[in-house]
C-alpha cells in the first residue's frame, strides 16, 4: 500500500509544478490539502517526501512574482504548522521566513532596476535629482 501511495503522489507532479510560476500556487495548495487531510495517515517515507517538497516550495518562493504565490506559500506554512511535529514546524517557519526575506530583497532590487523604488512618492520625487529638477 505504501508503494502505491508513493506512486500516486509522484504522479501528481507537485515537485515539478513548483518550478513553474503559473503552477506554483496550485502545487502549494495541493501540498496544503495533503498535509491537512492525510499527512498523519500516510507512510513515513511519503511523509518525508511531502515535507521535503514543502520546504522546496519555500526555497523557490523568492523566484515567484505574484501575490498568489505568496498567499499559497503562507497557506502551506499554516498547514505545516497544523500537521507537523514541533521540530519540523520550527524548521518550516524558519525556511518560510528566510524565503520571504529573500523575496522582499529580490523585489526591491527589481523596483530599483525599474526606477520605481518609491512609487508612493509620486512623479515629483522621481523628477527631483541632485538638488535640481529633471525634466521627465
Amino acid at each position: 500500500m505504501g508503494g502505491s501511495m508513493m506512486e500516486r503522489y509522484q504522479k501528481l507532479g507537485l515537485k515539478e509544478s513548483l518550478n513553474q510560476p503559473y503552477r506554483y500556487p496550485i502545487a502549494c495548495d495541493e501540498l496544503s490539502l495533503i498535509l491537512r487531510n492525510a499527512y498523519s495517515r500516510i507512510p513515513k517515507n511519503l511523509q518525508s517526501l511531502i515535507f521535503q517538497d514543502s520546504l522546496a516550495a519555500f526555497g523557490l518562493l523568492p523566484e515567484m512574482q505574484t501575490q498568489a504565490a505568496i498567499s499559497a506559500a503562507h497557506g502551506l506554512l499554516q498547514s505545516m504548522e497544523a500537521a507537523l511535529p514541533k521540530q519540523k514546524k520550527a524548521l518550516a517557519a524558519s525556511e518560510f521566513k528566510q524565503a520571504m526575506v529573500a523575496h522582499r530583497r529580490r523585489r526591491k532590487v527589481q523596483l530599483v532596476l525599474e526606477g520605481d523604488l518609491f512609487p508612493e512618492l509620486g512623479q515629483s520625487y522621481h523628477t527631483y535629482v541632485g538638488g535640481r529638477y529633471q525634466v521627465p
